[in-house]
């Protein structure tokens, strides 16, 4: 690539941790996700698409009023994002502290699906799949290594669904190449 910046793409993987009612019946799980961007150097603004997949673990019976063990539920996302380089260094100015935040579509897959249908659980999702919107905002940490950078960040994301927004907040570690 050229010292001007341009196009790159990651891959990352981590954490994704339930927030605010889902988790009643969910635990912790895994996120992996595939930044696709561009940023100019001499920009502090940037642009990428994140396309992403999250699986929580279902919480045990006899947890949280739960009569069954939930079904491991996902979610597929695709989102536009912004990034915000508030601080650059390094070799073509790969390193940086910055923002991220935007929007997306989430695939919602057997949440609330259990191995008996004996849970009392209000849901939006009824045990089927759906497709919401939502917001995402976060920060990240990028160190450059060759000609590449290693990141850490972490995004807490809101999707609109009926009833309750459900929330989680993905914490992952990954590779950007140029």
């Amino acid at each position: 690539m050229s010292s001007r910046g341009g196009w790159y793409v990651g891959l990352a993987g981590g954490a994704a941790v339930p927030t605010g009612t889902i988790s009643d019946f969910y635990k912790s799980g895994f996120d992996v996700n595939v930044p696709i961007g561009w940023q100019s150097q001499n920009s502090i603004l940037g642009f990428r698409i994140d396309l992403g997949y999250s699986r929580f673990n279902g919480r045990e019976a006899g947890t949280s009023g739960l009569t069954s063990q939930p079904d491991d539920p996902s979610i597929w996302s695709g989102a536009a994002n912004l990034t915000l380089d508030l601080v650059r260094w390094g070799e073509n100015r790969r390193g940086s502290l910055y923002l991220v935040g935007g929007g997306g579509v989430y695939r919602f897959t057997d949440f609330f699906n259990s191995d008996r249908s004996d849970n009392a659980v209000t849901s939006p999702f009824e045990g089927d799949p759906v497709t919401k919107g939502g917001l995402t905002g976060g920060a990240g940490l990028a160190f450059p290594i060759g000609g590449s950078s290693v990141f850490v960040e972490s995004r807490y994301t809101n999707v609109y669904t009926a009833g309750d927004d459900t929330r989680w907040v993905p914490v992952v570690v990954g590779l950007k190449w140029r």
